[in-house]
């Protein structure tokens, strides 16, 4: 097992500040630090979050086994679930800590078998934190404050000390002045020195109980950016050699384009149809056949359609599907295929009602002789293993006119048809819930159902805040009067309209 190595002195690297004007060895400092460190620590041991505020000079560091993720300034989503990751990552060591009652990272690692990671936070042009608001300072000055005991340490460079907040500038154990036009800078940083810094690219004071000179070095030999950039570039495939197989878990993040084709490339808990991302984790998330009525719920031309062709899509041909189409008959062609039944009709509404009387009553009987051969099982896993079919409407308004003369029954079907597991995935508009008939009714009683926009006179599923509401492309999926947010796909393959 690798030991971890955080520098030649076997002394712990502390949290460090490099303040310089621009130009002057910021961004080669950094690139330093991470493959130096790289070099000898192997990727179970040691991981980097790269934040890179500047001009992306970091991004041939993106690909090294040890960088978990690497944050350009306008990557919102990214960042946002970074801290948040940060966050639930310290707290999670306090924990540890408190429960083998020791101060640091460094005790726990010699006391523990389970030994933690070192996470180091590297941030180039800390500057733009202060343009972020008051809050995210608030967050870095916690970060910098307790990081250190967690082994979440934190290296920054900023152009101005006064750029960054003077509370979380003292959180920093090491600070490094470089060149600065203003040399008030340098002895704000520094204090009072005999030194002064001439304008030399990587020529710092630094404070070692007194203040001395120092130079940093280059990781690789060369006379212009060009022959620095290629070598940087080398070092880092010599290192990903020296870690086979090995990446760091990087922060989940939505596709910027998304298609139903694309469902079956991410994880997620078994369900029986997926409806798309989970946005936190991005995962595939989706919904039981017996967790019905389904009821997709959405304004008009909020994707409503779309989202029942791509659940119809991932139902087997050898199930059988009784599909209520909207006026507009865009599922038309799914009636071509056997397995479908395609109603349209008064007469054919009729037909389906007495299929379905026969079909439930049949699983009745299977479900009271599986109970009876399993006694203390739950009912609705033992539906849950049978293929029932499944009833799809688009538009539940043109589903009652088409039953009207047939209501009452119709209604009761449905009621059953819950009963015995048998999915019933019905579209909704937001704003034609008012009426009080009996399969209106079954469907305001609805607590599973995904929400595409704002419910408008609906009362189906609680009311949420107004930022939560979903804009185009995504959707709360509710189950039981609680939601998640999830990415919507587009249906069919990447590349089609």
């Amino acid at each position: 097992m690798c030991q971890l190595r955080l520098c030649r002195s076997n002394e712990y690297v502390r949290e460090t500040a490099f303040v310089a004007s621009a130009g002057f060895g910021k961004t080669t400092f950094l690139t330093t630090v991470v493959l130096s460190l790289a070099a000898v620590n192997c990727v179970e041991r040691l991981n980097f979050y790269i934040l890179d505020f500047g001009n992306n000079a970091l991004t041939p560091l993106r690909t090294l086994p040890h960088v978990a993720d690497y944050i350009s300034l306008d990557d919102e989503e990214r960042f946002q679930k970074f801290l948040r990751l940060i966050k639930g990552e310290m707290a999670y060591r306090k924990k540890q800590l408190a429960k083998k009652a020791v101060q640091n990272f460094e005790i726990y690692n010699q006391m523990s078998e389970e030994q933690m990671k070192a996470i180091f936070i590297i941030i180039d042009n800390a500057d733009a934190i202060k343009e972020m608001g008051f809050e995210m300072e608030e967050e870095f000055t916690v970060l910098t404050r307790d990081g250190s005991s967690l082994g979440i340490y934190v290296v920054m460079t900023a152009t101005r000390g006064n750029a960054v907040r003077q509370a979380t500038l003292n959180n920093f154990k090491n600070k490094i002045a470089g060149f600065n036009f203003d040399e008030n800078e340098v002895r704000s940083l520094m204090g009072r020195s005999q030194y002064k810094l001439p304008e030399i690219k990587g020529r710092t004071m630094v404070k070692t109980g007194e203040i001395n000179c120092m130079q940093f070095y280059s990781m690789v030999q060369s006379e212009n950016e060009l022959e620095y950039s290629e070598g940087i570039r080398k070092l880092v495939g010599e290192i990903r050699s020296m870690n086979p197989g090995k990446e760091a878990p990087h922060i989940p993040t939505l596709p910027e384009e998304f298609y139903s084709g694309m469902l079956e490339e991410y994880g997620g808990e078994d369900r029986e149809f997926y409806i798309g991302l989970e946005k936190e984790n991005v995962v595939k998330e989706g919904f039981f056949g017996g967790e019905t009525p389904f009821v997709i719920l959405g304004e008009n031309s909020r994707g409503k359609t779309n989202m029942l062709q791509v659940i119809l899509d991932q139902i087997s041909d050898d199930r059988q599907i009784y599909l209520f189409d909207s006026p507009g008959m865009e599922l038309y062609a799914y009636g071509r295929k056997e397995n479908v039944t395609y109603v349209n009709s008064q007469e054919e509404a009729v037909k389906f009602r007495e299929a379905m009387e026969a079909e439930i009553q049949q699983r009745r009987q299977k479900l009271q002789e599986a109970l009876e051969t399993n006694p203390g099982v739950n009912p609705k896993l033992l539906l849950r293993k049978t293929d029932a079919p499944v009833i799809i409407m688009d538009d539940v308004d043109n589903f009652i006119t088409l039953v009207k003369t047939d209501m009452n029954k119709q209604a009761a079907l449905l009621r059953d048809a819950v009963e015995v597991g048998i999915p019933w995935i019905v579209t909704v508009y937001a704003t034609r819930t008012r009426g009080i008939d009996e399969v209106n009714r079954l469907v305001k009683q609805a607590s599973n159902g995904l929400v595409l926009g704002s419910q408008g006179v609906s009362t189906i599923f609680p009311t949420v805040s107004t930022r939560d509401v979903p804009e185009m492309g995504s959707g709360l999926l509710f189950k039981n009067g609680s939601y998640r947010k999830v990415r919507l796909p587009k249906w069919g393959q990447q590349g089609m309209d």
